[in-house]
Parts: C-alpha cells; sequence; structure tokens
C-alpha cells in the first residue's frame, strides 16, 4: 500500500512541484453562502449584488422598483387616457344624439307646421264650399247683393236685398206689375187704385168704363178691395212713396195667368204671362197669351134684360 499523496498525478514541469490551485479554490466558504464583502465592488464599477432572502429570491434594487413604478404609472396613465377617451368618446355620441333629436324635433314641427296651415287651407276651401252651395236654402233667402225683376224676359229694375226680403218674404213692386199688364193708376194719401182693362183699347179716364177690374190699396193696411170686394192679406203691403210693394205669393193668390217665380241662386223674380198653348203656333212664331184677370169678381146684381128681348130668337 502506498501512502504516498502524490500517486497518481502527473509529474510537474517545474521540477516535480505540485500543481497550486488558484484563487479561493482551497479557501472554504461560509456556511450562509455570502461572498465576501467588498466594499470598493467587484473591481469592475458594478455595485454588488444584492444578497437573497432565505427563501432563495434575490431582493430587488433600487433600479427595477424605479422601473416597475415607472411602468405601472405608465400603464395607469394609459387606463386613464383610455377611460378619458371613453368618456370624451361617451359626450360626442351624447351630443350629437342631442343634435339629431333637435334636427328631427325641427324638421317633425316644419312638417306639423305645414300640415296645420294645408289643414287650415282646406277647411277654410270647405267652408267656402259649404257657403256656396248649402247657404242658399229654398226657405233661406238671401240677405246680400240685389235682386233682379224681369216681366217677360225683360230685366225692369235691380233692388238691394235688404228692400226686396222682408221677414223672409220676397216683395214685388206692383206698379212694374202694372206697367207690364198696362194698366192703369191712381193714388192719393188714402189709397193707391190699379184699373186692369178688359179690352185692347185702355179707357179715357182713370175712372174706367164699368167693364174693368180694379183693385185698391188702401194705405197702411192688410186690407185690399179687388173688384169691390174686401179682403183680408195674411202678408200686409208695403209703401214706400208712390209704389206699393206686394208679396210674391199675391200675384198667384189673387190674379189669374199671371206667374211670379223666384229664383234664389240666381237672385231673379221671374214674372210673364201665361201662353194659351192652344192658340199659339211656335213654328209660326205666334204666340197668344191668356187674359190675365182677377179672382175675385164684383159681386155686383147684373142688369136686367129687356123684357122683349127672348134669348134665343
Amino acid at each position: 500500500m502506498n501512502n504516498n499523496p502524490n500517486r497518481g498525478q502527473r509529474p510537474n514541469n517545474r521540477g516535480g512541484r505540485p500543481p497550486q490551485r488558484r484563487g479561493n479554490a482551497g479557501v472554504p466558504r461560509p456556511k450562509n453562502n455570502r461572498p465576501p464583502q467588498n466594499p470598493v465592488g467587484n473591481g469592475y464599477g458594478v455595485p454588488p449584488r444584492p444578497y437573497p432572502r432565505q427563501d432563495g429570491v434575490y431582493p430587488e434594487s433600487e433600479a427595477t422598483r424605479r422601473r416597475r413604478e415607472l411602468e405601472r404609472r405608465q400603464a395607469e396613465a394609459r387606463r386613464q387616457a383610455m377611460r378619458d377617451h371613453e368618456r370624451r368618446e361617451k359626450q360626442r355620441k351624447k351630443a350629437e344624439r342631442e343634435r339629431q333629436f333637435k334636427r328631427n324635433l325641427a324638421i317633425l314641427g316644419g312638417r306639423l307646421l305645414v300640415f296645420f296651415i294645408i289643414l287650415v287651407i282646406l277647411c277654410l276651401l270647405f267652408g267656402l264650399v259649404f257657403l256656396i252651395f248649402f247657404n242658399h236654402a229654398p226657405d233661406k233667402p238671401d240677405t246680400t247683393g240685389t235682386i233682379t225683376y224681369t216681366y217677360g224676359g225683360s230685366e225692369i229694375r235691380k233692388a238691394p236685398i235688404e228692400e226686396a226680403i222682408a221677414d223672409g218674404v220676397v216683395y214685388v213692386c206692383f206698379n212694374d206689375v202694372a206697367d207690364y199688364l198696362g194698366m192703369m193708376e191712381s193714388g192719393s194719401a188714402e189709397a193707391m187704385k190699379f184699373i186692369l182693362p178688359m179690352a185692347e183699347s185702355l179707357p179715357p179716364t182713370a175712372a174706367g168704363t164699368g167693364r174693368e177690374e180694379m183693385i185698391v190699396f188702401p194705405i197702411g193696411g192688410q186690407i185690399i178691395e179687388i173688384n169691390g170686394q174686401t179682403a183680408q192679406l195674411e202678408i200686409p203691403n208695403i209703401l214706400r212713396g208712390t209704389e206699393v210693394w206686394v208679396s210674391s205669393t199675391f200675384l198667384t193668390d189673387y190674379m189669374n195667368n199671371l206667374s211670379c217665380q223666384y229664383d234664389e241662386r240666381k237672385s231673379k223674380v221671374l214674372i210673364s204671362r201665361m201662353i194659351d198653348e192652344s192658340a199659339s203656333n211656335e213654328e209660326e212664331g205666334t204666340i197668344v197669351y191668356l187674359p190675365v184677370s182677377f179672382k175675385l169678381k164684383s159681386s155686383a146684381a147684373l142688369e136686367p134684360l129687356p123684357e122683349d128681348v127672348i134669348p134665343g130668337e
């Protein structure tokens, strides 16, 4: 047994000296594995590495903490910027919605205004049409404008509505009727008298020949006298100066073969004599009128016939 400690080692070229260990290879390390303190550093200008804790984790350096704090602040700043951007975007969208709502409200208001104006125009048009077509009812004569009077197709006069219509009754000037029929007239402060000749020739005086028919209008009353008979008028006559105005129904109620019509739509009173259809000839242009007379006849006794005159001989 060889107890030589250098046994098995290669001899050194320097005289067989054993190799020397470099550094601190032969120095035992401390139990806490800490490197020896070097206040100056490791000689390369690098600060010594911090010692790990007992759990084997190295504590962070000041630069690392600052870097992490900077990264945390930057991340927080980015999140805050993102939140601010989202908040501004929400505000912008809200403002845009409000502007759009106001624009839509303005458009709706304009359309409603146009609709209201059109509705008012249509209501006015319908009201005007209603007044034109439905205001002239048969039982409600017109109360504006004038009324035209025609006799035998010829226009004789125009009278204001307020003078021609009273209490819903259309009046006719009897003086115009007398002129149309060729009647003679005379008047006083008490009455107006009209004589209707029964022949082609007129009587020489207003007294007549005794064969005429006459009518007397007492002033300011509803009593008239026709051929000596007294009649009570339902509608009173009106005296305007020397003119006597009677209701349009008077001509049809008390006179024969005389037509009186009132065209309310045209505001015209049409008065004409009736045509004798049997004696008239339209092809030859011959027109024969029926004789006009009063419906009330004289009640005076007829003159007795001479005894020597026997009828039928």
